[in-house]
Protein backbone atom coordinates (compact mmCIF):
# COMPACT_ATOMS: atom_id res chain seq x y z
CA UNK A 1 0.00 0.00 0.00
CA UNK A 2 1.30 3.48 -0.87
CA UNK A 3 1.67 6.95 0.54
CA UNK A 4 1.15 8.60 -2.86
CA UNK A 5 -0.74 11.90 -2.78
CA UNK A 6 0.31 13.89 -5.86
CA UNK A 7 0.12 13.28 -9.60
CA UNK A 8 3.90 13.47 -9.83
CA UNK A 9 4.31 10.71 -7.26
CA UNK A 10 1.71 8.65 -9.10
CA UNK A 11 3.56 9.05 -12.42
CA UNK A 12 6.81 7.99 -10.74
CA UNK A 13 5.05 4.90 -9.37
CA UNK A 14 3.69 4.06 -12.83
CA UNK A 15 7.10 4.45 -14.46
CA UNK A 16 8.98 2.51 -11.77
CA UNK A 17 6.64 -0.49 -11.99
CA UNK A 18 5.92 -0.22 -15.74
CA UNK A 19 2.19 -0.07 -15.11
CA UNK A 20 -0.13 -0.18 -18.11
CA UNK A 21 -3.46 -1.06 -16.50
CA UNK A 22 -5.23 0.07 -13.33
CA UNK A 23 -7.75 -2.14 -11.57
CA UNK A 24 -10.23 0.30 -10.04
CA UNK A 25 -13.03 -0.97 -7.84
CA UNK A 26 -14.90 -1.32 -4.58
CA UNK A 27 -16.79 -4.04 -2.74
CA UNK A 28 -20.52 -4.54 -3.06
CA UNK A 29 -22.84 -5.56 -0.22
CA UNK A 30 -21.57 -9.16 -0.43
CA UNK A 31 -17.90 -8.21 -0.28
CA UNK A 32 -17.32 -8.94 -3.97
CA UNK A 33 -14.79 -6.62 -5.58
CA UNK A 34 -16.50 -4.91 -8.50
CA UNK A 35 -14.96 -2.37 -10.83
CA UNK A 36 -13.11 -1.75 -14.08
CA UNK A 37 -9.73 -2.10 -15.72
CA UNK A 38 -8.63 1.32 -16.94
CA UNK A 39 -5.65 2.31 -19.15
CA UNK A 40 -3.06 3.93 -16.93
CA UNK A 41 -2.85 7.16 -18.93
CA UNK A 42 -6.59 7.75 -18.52
CA UNK A 43 -6.32 6.99 -14.82
CA UNK A 44 -3.48 9.46 -14.25
CA UNK A 45 -5.09 12.17 -16.41
CA UNK A 46 -8.66 11.91 -15.14
CA UNK A 47 -9.84 9.05 -12.95
CA UNK A 48 -7.41 9.68 -10.09
CA UNK A 49 -9.24 12.95 -9.31
CA UNK A 50 -12.67 12.69 -10.90
CA UNK A 51 -13.27 8.99 -10.40
CA UNK A 52 -15.18 6.75 -12.78
CA UNK A 53 -18.88 5.97 -12.87
CA UNK A 54 -20.51 2.59 -12.40
CA UNK A 55 -24.12 1.44 -12.10
CA UNK A 56 -25.51 1.45 -8.55
CA UNK A 57 -26.84 -2.05 -9.15
CA UNK A 58 -23.79 -2.96 -7.05
CA UNK A 59 -26.23 -2.53 -4.18
CA UNK A 60 -29.18 -4.12 -5.96
CA UNK A 61 -28.08 -7.67 -6.75
CA UNK A 62 -26.56 -10.73 -5.15
CA UNK A 63 -23.25 -12.53 -5.73
CA UNK A 64 -24.65 -14.20 -8.86
CA UNK A 65 -25.81 -10.87 -10.34
CA UNK A 66 -29.44 -11.72 -9.70
CA UNK A 67 -31.46 -8.56 -9.06
CA UNK A 68 -32.94 -8.19 -5.58
CA UNK A 69 -36.60 -7.11 -5.56
CA UNK A 70 -38.25 -4.71 -3.15
CA UNK A 71 -35.28 -2.44 -2.46
CA UNK A 72 -35.78 1.26 -1.72
CA UNK A 73 -32.27 2.38 -2.69
CA UNK A 74 -32.28 1.16 -6.27
CA UNK A 75 -34.31 -0.88 -8.73
CA UNK A 76 -36.40 -0.48 -11.86
CA UNK A 77 -38.16 2.41 -10.11
CA UNK A 78 -34.88 4.38 -10.07
CA UNK A 79 -33.51 3.12 -13.38
CA UNK A 80 -30.31 1.89 -11.71
CA UNK A 81 -28.45 5.20 -12.08
CA UNK A 82 -24.71 5.71 -11.89
CA UNK A 83 -22.58 6.19 -8.82
CA UNK A 84 -18.92 7.20 -8.72
CA UNK A 85 -15.88 5.13 -7.80
CA UNK A 86 -13.44 7.60 -6.21
CA UNK A 87 -9.91 6.15 -5.93
CA UNK A 88 -8.19 6.20 -2.54
CA UNK A 89 -4.53 6.42 -3.54
CA UNK A 90 -3.41 5.23 -0.12
CA UNK A 91 -4.58 1.77 -1.27
CA UNK A 92 -2.54 1.86 -4.51
CA UNK A 93 -0.40 -1.24 -4.99
CA UNK A 94 1.10 -3.38 -7.70
CA UNK A 95 -0.67 -6.61 -8.65
CA UNK A 96 2.11 -9.22 -8.85
CA UNK A 97 -0.15 -11.89 -10.36
CA UNK A 98 -1.14 -9.61 -13.29
CA UNK A 99 1.82 -8.23 -15.26
CA UNK A 100 2.08 -4.43 -15.59
CA UNK A 101 -1.01 -3.94 -13.44
CA UNK A 102 -1.75 -1.95 -10.30
CA UNK A 103 -4.92 -1.72 -8.25
CA UNK A 104 -6.64 0.87 -6.13
CA UNK A 105 -9.62 0.53 -3.80
CA UNK A 106 -12.29 3.18 -4.16
CA UNK A 107 -14.77 4.97 -1.98
CA UNK A 108 -18.25 5.12 -3.49
CA UNK A 109 -20.13 8.39 -3.93
CA UNK A 110 -23.41 9.53 -5.40
CA UNK A 111 -23.01 11.75 -8.46
CA UNK A 112 -23.30 14.83 -6.22
CA UNK A 113 -20.32 13.64 -4.16
CA UNK A 114 -22.32 12.34 -1.19
CA UNK A 115 -20.86 9.11 0.22
CA UNK A 116 -23.04 6.06 -0.45
CA UNK A 117 -24.12 4.96 3.01
CA UNK A 118 -24.59 1.33 1.90
CA UNK A 119 -20.96 1.00 0.83
CA UNK A 120 -19.14 -1.38 3.21
CA UNK A 121 -16.04 0.84 3.10
CA UNK A 122 -18.14 3.86 4.01
CA UNK A 123 -19.76 1.95 6.87
CA UNK A 124 -16.29 1.16 8.21
CA UNK A 125 -15.18 4.78 7.77
CA UNK A 126 -18.19 5.94 9.81
CA UNK A 127 -17.50 3.44 12.58
CA UNK A 128 -13.86 4.55 12.76
CA UNK A 129 -14.91 8.22 12.74
CA UNK A 130 -17.39 7.65 15.56
CA UNK A 131 -14.78 5.73 17.51
CA UNK A 132 -12.24 8.54 17.00
CA UNK A 133 -14.76 11.03 18.41
CA UNK A 134 -14.75 8.92 21.57
CA UNK A 135 -10.95 8.86 21.66
CA UNK A 136 -10.44 5.40 20.18
CA UNK A 137 -8.46 4.14 17.22
CA UNK A 138 -8.73 0.64 15.83
CA UNK A 139 -6.23 -1.90 14.61
CA UNK A 140 -7.49 -5.00 12.87
CA UNK A 141 -6.13 -8.31 11.64
CA UNK A 142 -7.92 -10.79 9.40
CA UNK A 143 -7.75 -14.55 9.53
CA UNK A 144 -8.98 -16.49 6.50
CA UNK A 145 -9.81 -20.17 6.38
CA UNK A 146 -10.57 -21.64 2.98
CA UNK A 147 -10.45 -24.81 0.90
CA UNK A 148 -8.25 -25.49 -2.11
CA UNK A 149 -9.54 -27.86 -4.78
CA UNK A 150 -7.40 -29.60 -7.39
CA UNK A 151 -9.80 -28.68 -10.20
CA UNK A 152 -9.65 -25.35 -11.97
CA UNK A 153 -12.76 -23.12 -12.00
CA UNK A 154 -13.42 -24.17 -15.61
CA UNK A 155 -13.27 -27.86 -14.69
CA UNK A 156 -15.62 -27.28 -11.77
CA UNK A 157 -18.17 -25.58 -14.02
CA UNK A 158 -17.99 -28.42 -16.52
CA UNK A 159 -18.64 -30.99 -13.79
CA UNK A 160 -21.51 -29.04 -12.30
CA UNK A 161 -19.46 -28.68 -9.11
CA UNK A 162 -19.67 -32.43 -8.49
CA UNK A 163 -16.89 -34.83 -7.46
CA UNK A 164 -14.82 -32.13 -5.81
CA UNK A 165 -11.24 -33.16 -5.07
CA UNK A 166 -9.55 -31.34 -2.19
CA UNK A 167 -5.83 -30.64 -2.32
CA UNK A 168 -5.33 -32.73 0.82
CA UNK A 169 -7.32 -35.57 2.37
CA UNK A 170 -8.13 -36.20 5.99
CA UNK A 171 -7.39 -33.91 8.92
CA UNK A 172 -3.85 -32.58 9.26
CA UNK A 173 -4.31 -29.51 11.44
CA UNK A 174 -1.03 -27.60 12.00
CA UNK A 175 0.85 -30.47 10.40
CA UNK A 176 4.45 -29.72 9.43
CA UNK A 177 5.09 -33.33 8.46
CA UNK A 178 2.58 -33.17 5.64
CA UNK A 179 3.12 -29.54 4.79
CA UNK A 180 4.17 -30.12 1.18
CA UNK A 181 0.65 -29.27 0.09
CA UNK A 182 1.07 -25.74 1.44
CA UNK A 183 3.36 -24.78 -1.46
CA UNK A 184 0.56 -22.99 -3.30
CA UNK A 185 -0.33 -21.12 -0.09
CA UNK A 186 3.31 -20.04 0.21
CA UNK A 187 3.10 -18.75 -3.36
CA UNK A 188 0.11 -16.66 -2.32
CA UNK A 189 2.09 -15.36 0.66
CA UNK A 190 4.96 -14.23 -1.57
CA UNK A 191 2.62 -12.61 -4.09
CA UNK A 192 0.98 -10.63 -1.31
CA UNK A 193 4.36 -9.60 0.10
CA UNK A 194 5.22 -8.04 -3.27
CA UNK A 195 1.97 -6.09 -2.95
CA UNK A 196 2.93 -4.83 0.52
CA UNK A 197 0.69 -7.25 2.42
CA UNK A 198 2.34 -9.41 5.03
CA UNK A 199 1.15 -12.85 6.11
CA UNK A 200 2.22 -13.65 9.66
CA UNK A 201 1.54 -17.36 9.43
CA UNK A 202 -0.17 -20.03 7.38
CA UNK A 203 -1.04 -23.61 8.21
CA UNK A 204 -3.15 -26.59 7.26
CA UNK A 205 -6.52 -26.78 9.00
CA UNK A 206 -9.00 -29.40 10.16
CA UNK A 207 -10.92 -30.16 6.96
CA UNK A 208 -9.75 -31.81 3.72
CA UNK A 209 -7.94 -29.22 1.62
CA UNK A 210 -8.52 -26.57 4.29
CA UNK A 211 -5.92 -23.89 5.02
CA UNK A 212 -5.58 -20.84 7.23
CA UNK A 213 -3.66 -17.59 6.65
CA UNK A 214 -3.24 -14.65 9.03
CA UNK A 215 -2.60 -11.09 7.83
CA UNK A 216 -0.41 -8.85 10.00
CA UNK A 217 -2.45 -6.33 11.97
CA UNK A 218 -2.69 -2.68 10.99
CA UNK A 219 -4.96 0.32 10.62
CA UNK A 220 -8.53 -1.00 10.40
CA UNK A 221 -9.33 0.56 7.03
CA UNK A 222 -6.07 -0.55 5.46
CA UNK A 223 -6.51 -4.01 6.96
CA UNK A 224 -9.90 -4.32 5.26
CA UNK A 225 -8.36 -3.29 1.93
CA UNK A 226 -5.62 -5.87 2.37
CA UNK A 227 -8.15 -8.57 3.18
CA UNK A 228 -9.87 -7.74 -0.09
CA UNK A 229 -6.58 -8.15 -1.97
CA UNK A 230 -5.92 -11.53 -0.35
CA UNK A 231 -9.04 -13.00 -1.94
CA UNK A 232 -7.71 -12.36 -5.45
CA UNK A 233 -4.41 -14.29 -5.49
CA UNK A 234 -5.96 -17.12 -3.47
CA UNK A 235 -8.32 -17.68 -6.38
CA UNK A 236 -5.61 -17.39 -9.05
CA UNK A 237 -2.96 -19.72 -7.63
CA UNK A 238 -2.02 -22.39 -10.21
CA UNK A 239 -4.78 -24.34 -12.00
CA UNK A 240 -6.50 -24.81 -8.64
CA UNK A 241 -9.54 -23.27 -6.99
CA UNK A 242 -9.71 -21.61 -3.58
CA UNK A 243 -13.23 -21.47 -2.23
CA UNK A 244 -15.32 -21.02 0.88
CA UNK A 245 -18.32 -23.34 0.42
CA UNK A 246 -21.09 -23.27 2.99
CA UNK A 247 -20.42 -26.90 3.77
CA UNK A 248 -18.18 -29.65 2.51
CA UNK A 249 -19.83 -32.48 0.54
CA UNK A 250 -20.81 -35.41 2.75
CA UNK A 251 -18.91 -37.80 0.49
CA UNK A 252 -15.54 -36.53 1.72
CA UNK A 253 -13.64 -38.51 4.38
CA UNK A 254 -14.39 -35.98 7.09
CA UNK A 255 -18.02 -35.35 6.22
CA UNK A 256 -19.14 -31.76 6.43
CA UNK A 257 -16.50 -29.18 7.24
CA UNK A 258 -17.90 -25.65 7.07
CA UNK A 259 -15.39 -22.88 6.39
CA UNK A 260 -14.78 -19.90 8.63
CA UNK A 261 -13.43 -16.42 8.50
CA UNK A 262 -12.86 -14.53 11.71
CA UNK A 263 -11.78 -10.99 12.42
CA UNK A 264 -9.74 -9.89 15.38
CA UNK A 265 -9.56 -6.23 16.33
CA UNK A 266 -8.58 -4.21 19.36
CA UNK A 267 -8.69 -0.64 20.56
CA UNK A 268 -5.29 1.04 20.65
CA UNK A 269 -3.94 4.04 22.50
CA UNK A 270 -0.55 5.43 23.56
CA UNK A 271 -1.17 5.60 27.33
CA UNK A 272 -0.37 2.63 29.62
CA UNK A 273 -3.01 -0.05 29.34
CA UNK A 274 -5.68 -0.13 32.02
CA UNK A 275 -7.74 -3.07 33.14
CA UNK A 276 -9.93 -4.61 30.41
CA UNK A 277 -13.07 -2.62 29.83
CA UNK A 278 -16.23 -2.90 27.81
CA UNK A 279 -17.17 -0.18 25.32
CA UNK A 280 -18.96 2.76 26.94
CA UNK A 281 -22.74 2.83 26.73
CA UNK A 282 -22.72 5.61 24.12
CA UNK A 283 -20.13 3.90 21.93
CA UNK A 284 -21.52 3.31 18.39
CA UNK A 285 -19.46 0.13 18.04
CA UNK A 286 -21.14 -3.04 19.21
CA UNK A 287 -19.11 -6.08 20.22
CA UNK A 288 -20.14 -9.28 18.43
CA UNK A 289 -19.13 -12.89 18.82
CA UNK A 290 -16.16 -12.31 16.48
CA UNK A 291 -14.62 -9.67 18.77
CA UNK A 292 -11.47 -10.99 20.42
CA UNK A 293 -9.75 -7.75 21.36
CA UNK A 294 -10.11 -5.23 24.17
CA UNK A 295 -11.16 -1.66 24.76
CA UNK A 296 -9.27 0.91 26.77
CA UNK A 297 -10.32 4.42 27.67
CA UNK A 298 -8.33 7.21 26.03
CA UNK A 299 -5.59 8.87 28.02
CA UNK A 300 -6.74 11.72 30.26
Amino acid sequence: MSEITTRGELLNFVEEHEIGTMRVGAVDIDGVWRGKRIPVHYFTDSVRESGTNICNILFGWDMLDEMLPGLDYTGWHTGYPDITLKPDLSSLTVVPWEPHTASVVCDIQELDGTPVALSPRQVLRKVLHDAADLGYSASAAYEFEFYILRQSPTELHRSGFRDLEPLTHGSHTYSLQRGHATECVLEIREQLREAGIYIEACNTEHGPGQFEVNIHHGDALRAADQALMLKTPSRRSRPLTATRPRSWPRSTPRGQAPPAMSTRASGLRTAPRRSPATPPANCPIRVTSTWQGSWSSPAT
